[in-house]
């Protein structure tokens, strides 16, 4: 699927600044260097004010003919390369508890039959094989009360009590039909024993610590995500400190603490969020549960579109709990998992003896419309920090390990929704500021 999309999109390079190797790069008269600037929308007239260093802070930018040219005349050299979507790195925690025993909507299968059978074919029908794929259940075991959360003398036990880390599924590609990863993400998911209560903040940080860390440093190049199921509020804070009873759900910010410290620098992994029938019910603190879901994904850099609210009813998250076909909904939502991820694309490597100078990219969004004849091009700002405080800027950034360039969400929504988009990235010898005069 993500080589069909860089096919749909009719993505292609124009990458220089470079020359012989150590060389300085010339700079091009009356050109500026990138501020941090932040533009890029779908549509519209240019607008936006540019603040001194900081670059734009919202707004579009059309790239007229005459600056398109601008920058390319900037650049030392250019030549044309096929731009690589980076392979991406998934680990699923799944919610396992008791609840999901209940019967789906429109289903005679309970929530996790359905659940199971989703991510079964997700592996095998929508991931390319170079994906690379693990699972955490949580809490797969039976639970026991440790206390009241607030008591102070409750002692934190070993998440062992809690989650069934044994039975972790560890990351890594998938590779062809048949291949011994397959087989055990197969096996994983036909032993799983539902019962018990909701530990996702232990479940949450043990798959980050112990499946997605260690992978990045195994798959260097992957793109890092997390996708969180779950069918309702947590019942059991780390620590395995809780009753596990759903009438006494837990604090959910530590959780909501750990998605977002996993999205910063310097491996900056994303968290996707699906919530199942269920998770509606009320929070800790009596709110809607969708609302801290939404919270969520929007602090793992995941929202699902522009102008969502953690007050609803457009939540940032998945929100399945109210869907009349969860089968359906959760297959759908899966499959839109997977197209939403292909907004990362490898650095291009220079020709021989050039250097290909990172700090100075432009990224160019060829718009097309829906007939076809009728476009404009759009000069897209590099967003400092990555997709903005919120993560919902539009924009693109380089990766900490300064080896890819990514879309933001934003960004990568409007581009993905224009079968005919093309991009360019053109680096030169100065990165010029939207928007131009």
């Amino acid at each position: 699927m993500l080589g069909n999309l860089v096919s749909m999109l009719g993505i292609g390079l124009l990458a220089s600044g470079c020359g012989s190797s150590g060389s300085n790069v010339a700079s091009a008269p009356g050109d500026q260097g990138l501020g941090g600037g932040r533009s890029m929308g779908a549509g519209g007239s240019a607008s936006g004010d540019v603040d001194g260093g900081g670059g734009l802070t919202g707004g579009k930018t059309i790239c007229t003919a005459e600056l398109l040219d601008r920058i390319k005349d900037a650049a030392c050299l250019v030549w044309s390369s096929d731009l690589e979507v980076a392979p991406s790195l998934l680990d699923f925690v799944v919610d396992t508890s008791g609840s999901m025993l209940a019967l789906a909507p429109q289903s005679n299968l309970s929530k996790w039959a359905v659940t199971r059978d989703a991510l079964a074919a997700a592996i095998d029908d929508i991931l390319p094989d170079d994906t690379a794929v693990g699972v955490l259940f949580y809490p797969n075991q039976a639970t026991f009360p440790n206390q009241l959360a607030d008591d102070p003398n409750s002692d934190p036990l070993l998440i062992s009590e809690c989650v069934n880390v044994s039975a972790m599924v560890g990351v890594a590609p998938i590779g062809a039909q048949g291949s011994a990863q397959r087989a055990a993400l197969a096996l994983g998911l036909a032993n799983v024993q539902p019962a018990g209560g909701m530990p996702t903040d232990d479940a949450y940080v043990y798959a980050l610590s112990n499946g997605v860390m260690p992978a990045i440093k195994s798959y260097a190049g992957y793109m890092p995500y997390i996708v969180l199921v779950t069918d309702g509020q947590p019942t059991i804070l780390q620590g395995c400190k809780g009753t596990g009873d759903t009438l006494h759900p837990v604090d959910w910010h530590p959780i909501v603490q750990h998605i977002a410290e996993a999205a910063v620098a310097p491996n900056v992994v994303k968290t996707f969020i699906i919530g199942s029938p269920g998770s509606n019910a009320p929070s800790a603190n009596g709110d809607d549960g969708r609302s801290w879901l939404s919270l969520a994904a929007r602090t793992g850099l995941t929202p699902r579109s522009v102008g969502c609210s953690d007050g609803g009813p457009n939540y940032c998250h998945f929100d399945l709990s109210q869907t009349t076909d969860f089968a359906a909904g959760l297959n759908a939502s899966l499959k839109e998992i997977m197209s939403t991820i292909p907004c990362s694309f490898n650095m291009p490597s220079a020709p021989a003896n050039c250097v290909l100078d990172a700090s100075r990219l432009n990224v160019i969004y060829e718009q097309a419309y829906s007939n076809g004849q009728s476009k404009e091009t759009w000069l897209i700002g590099q967003s400092e920090p990555a997709c903005g405080s919120d993560g919902d800027a539009d924009g693109w950034y380089i990766d900490s390990n300064a080896d890819k360039i990514v879309l933001c969400p934003t960004t990568c929504q409007t581009v993905q929704a224009d079968q005919l988009a093309r991009l360019e990235i053109i680096s030169g010898c100065n990165t010029i500021t939207p928007p131009v005069n």
